[in-house]
């Protein structure tokens, strides 16, 4: 959304922005070329901490990330996407995986009150 013309000192409010339209943002905002792979990491980490910190963290992605904050700003930023996309697909198959896990309360089976009372 863009703010009224009439009030042009309102902020302006951008709602689920796609990724190479964010990209594009950071470019018009005059950061010099060499620093738009490292803005756009910081930007995902302010907005996704637990995701950027787990990749950071991973002994495979870990390197690719350092890797791709020194390359050209297209490559960087393909890298960047990919590694915000693998990171994606795997929490989802964690929280799926945690789903699917079979409950402990059932696989030890309790005593209800009349049990007890004849063990």
């Amino acid at each position: 959304m863009r703010r009224a013309a009439r009030d042009r000192d309102a902020p302006i409010m951008r709602y689920s922005e796609r990724a190479g339209v964010a990209a594009r943002r950071l470019l018009q905002r005059s950061i010099p070329t060499e620093k738009v792979v490292s803005e756009c990491w910081e930007e995902f980490r302010r907005r996704s901490p637990q995701n950027a910190q787990a990749i950071s963290a991973d002994p495979q992605s870990g390197p690719r990330l350092r890797a791709a904050l020194t390359q050209s700003p297209l490559e960087g930023y393909q890298q960047l996407s990919q590694l915000v996309e693998e990171r994606r697909a795997s929490a989802k198959g964690l929280a799926r995986a945690g789903r699917n896990a079979p409950d402990s309360s059932t696989s030890s089976p309790k005593k209800d009150h009349e049990e007890a009372r004849f063990a």
